[in-house]
């Protein structure tokens, strides 16, 4: 086989030998034998940062088992490799990132104080005066007073950094 090639403006014309032909097809074929498990890699979406000597332990499995099973969809083939092989891949497997969620809780507690005085608006008005000056013994008594009702709405998404959270539970932990 011969190829031409223009080196420094001149063309030259140079024969390859069938072993200089047959590993340039070799090179080819693992370059798209590569492309095709790499794909199926990220369609997974699983697995980050995997480096060059896994995958290429993962091209060559996917080269025998696709010399072995003479045509089948390539891409199945690929993901059969991914399958099998999802220990070798485990250290590569992509961590998922903390976020903070808010979930907001409401607690009704109801507590009974009986005031003296001579109308509902007054009482009132002396009530929320000794709340105030009594803080202490109002957050008390309101502490051993029955939950009449709790509701725990749904976490949502919410800014902040994850590690000064309220509640975190490791992985594994959970």
């Amino acid at each position: 086989m011969k190829i031409k090639r223009n080196i420094l403006g001149a063309e030259i014309e140079i024969e390859l030998t069938a072993d200089e032909v047959r590993s340039a097809y070799d090179a080819h074929q693992y370059e798209l034998d590569e492309q095709e498990v790499n794909d199926a890699l990220m369609t997974t979406c699983e697995y980050d940062d995997i480096p060059a000597d896994v995958l290429k332990e993962l091209t060559q499995m996917y080269r025998m088992r696709m010399n072995d099973a003479g045509a089948p969809n390539a891409f199945s083939m690929a993901n059969k490799i991914i399958e099998e092989n999802r220990i070798l891949l485990n250290p590569y497997k992509k961590k998922e990132e903390w976020k903070v969620y808010e979930i907001e809780v409401t607690q009704t507690r109801k507590k009974t104080w009986t005031v003296r005085a001579r109308n509902d608006e007054q009482a009132e008005e002396i009530f929320e005066e000794w709340r105030e000056s009594h803080i202490r013994e109002f957050d008390y008594e309101m502490s051993d007073a029955e939950i009449d009702d709790e509701e725990t709405g749904s976490a949502y998404e919410c800014e902040g950094d994850p590690e000064y959270a309220d509640i975190i539970v490791e992985d594994g932990d959970e």
